[in-house]
């Protein structure tokens, strides 16, 4: 059940007088949610308001919310572009658009002023980030035909539809929020109970498949041990063929003096190896195989004992009913597991972490608070050429001399000014092999101008319609610039 107009108004009005002016603190996703996610904001007065927004179909809305749902473990690329925009901005605005189902969010970081639209439109709900009035990414690909919402466009409101204006389907308590938080809470808790069931029994599952690999392959070890009394007899029997075997020899006949009549036996020889060196190697195996007996056998009784522990968690926490059952069920029947895999998440998110919040680009703030970004090598510099930078962006390299690639954001229409394209320009000097020269000259034109043919190694590009300007490295702008690096 996705909110109404009516009901949307009654919450933009409850949110504007609680939450405007407070400062966004977190962006978190939810594990049971995949198209919603929480806005924690802070007011001296109030402290922390987490403000639930989900564009789920049948179940768009927006709310404040009490509850604090279970993240994933790898957060959306929205949620990690909209922590890194919001986080420490205001709300200054809250509102709705033209009494549609459209809700605005105006936030202020610095100088830059930015709204994230949510279209709680049901089974078409979407979230925009708009800067500039245009569409810097969207939490899901649009599939409308009447409106072009890619990235980089300007943002198109949804056509309003005139109808009668619904009453509200909630009773209000204390609040507004508090009513829709009550109605959905429940489904929501069992959604992020069968997430975190699902989750944990798969963990199990890859576990039980590791246990019985093993246990076969101790059996199949097992087996190879119950011939070891087989490798000393032909040990003992291979002594008395010396002088009657070649060297090379893949086999030996042999009298076999433990079998009744003493027939002759043929006993498999290593071409490789000496008479000798074939004894030695079954007594060795002999002795290896009488060791190996009495550790095979309790690692076998341990393996499918762990084996049994995991089936039986698996089937009580098929069962259970609460999120604590579960990780108590986890805790009794397989601590080792839950302890390892607490550690290697732990780890696995450091990880992850790390390379999505690494960026692929330094960032500067030039003249006019102008952004300028540096590529930080081979890769990287493809990403913010192909990738990052728009047709109308100034892109600039260092003639003749590797070095890294230079973008300067540019709004459509605007030239780029002198002072700021030196600063572009001094950074390219300085991110390349020729920043002792006396003088580098450097490239710059249109990101538009730019390509990159089949078969060019990671860095390299194809440039048309190229100007040029000569520089000289100043050290004191790089440290200025140096400075105001984000």
């Amino acid at each position: 059940m996705s909110l109404n107009r009516a009901e949307i108004k009654e919450v933009v009005d409850e949110l504007d007088e609680k939450i405007r002016g407070s400062s966004c603190q977190k962006v978190r996703a939810i594990a049971a949610d995949p198209l919603g996610f929480v806005l924690e904001y802070y007011q001296p007065a109030t402290g922390v308001l987490r403000l639930r927004c989900s564009c789920s179909p049948g179940a768009s809305r927006i709310h404040l919310t009490a509850n604090r749902s279970l993240a994933p473990q790898t957060p959306p690329a929205f949620i990690m572009f909209l922590r890194k925009h919001l986080h420490g901005g205001h709300l200054q605005t809250v509102k709705q658009l033209n009494d549609d189902r459209v809700v605005i969010l105006v936030h202020r970081r610095g100088e830059h002023t930015s709204q994230l639209i949510l279209e709680l439109t049901d089974r078409h709900a979407n979230a925009f980030f708009v800067e500039n009035e245009r569409i810097v990414i969207a939490l899901r690909n649009s599939v409308s035909k009447k409106r072009n919402l890619r990235r980089n466009q300007p943002y198109q409101p949804p056509i309003s539809i005139i109808s009668p204006l619904k009453k509200s389907r909630f009773q209000r308590e204390l609040s507004f929020s508090s009513a829709i938080d009550a109605k959905y809470s429940e489904s929501e808790q069992e959604k992020t109970l069968d997430t975190y069931r699902v989750e944990r029994l798969r963990l199990l599952k890859k576990e039980k498949k590791r246990l019985q690999v093993k246990i076969k392959a101790i059996r199949k070890d097992i087996t190879k041990i119950k011939s070891a009394a087989e490798m000393r007899r032909r040990g003992e029997l291979l002594q008395t063929a010396y002088g009657k075997v070649k060297r090379g020899a893949t086999s030996a006949m042999v009298i076999d003096f433990y079998a009744e009549n003493t027939p002759i036996v043929e006993i498999p020889l290593d071409p490789k190896r000496s008479l000798k060196d074939n004894i030695e190697r079954y007594f060795h195996q002999y002795r290896r195989y009488k060791r190996g007996r009495v550790i095979a056998t309790k690692h076998l009784v341990a393996a499918e004992d762990d084996l049994a522990r995991i089936l039986h968690a698996m089937n009580e926490i098929q069962l259970a009913t609460e999120m604590v059952s579960i990780q108590r069920l986890l805790k009794t029947f397989v601590p080792k597991l839950a302890k390892e895999q607490q550690i290697t998440v732990s780890q696995t998110s450091i990880r992850q972490k790390k390379s999505l919040t690494r960026l692929p680009y330094h960032h500067f703030k030039g003249a006019g608070e102008s952004d300028i970004f540096v590529g930080r090598g081979g890769k990287d510099n493809d990403k913010l050429t192909f990738q990052v930078a728009r047709a109308d962006d100034i892109w600039l390299h260092v003639a003749d001399w590797p070095g890294a690639h230079v973008l300067v954001r540019m709004i459509r229409g605007k030239e780029i000014s002198s002072q700021t394209l030196l600063e572009a320009a001094q950074l390219a000097a300085f991110y390349s092999k020729a920043k002792s020269n006396t003088i580098v000259t450097v490239t710059w034109t249109q990101r538009r101008n730019i390509r990159k043919p089949k078969g060019l190694s990671a860095g390299r590009v194809m440039i048309s319609k190229g100007r040029s300007i000569d520089v000289r490295p100043d050290q004191v702008l790089i440290d200025r610039l140096m400075a105001n690096r984000f």
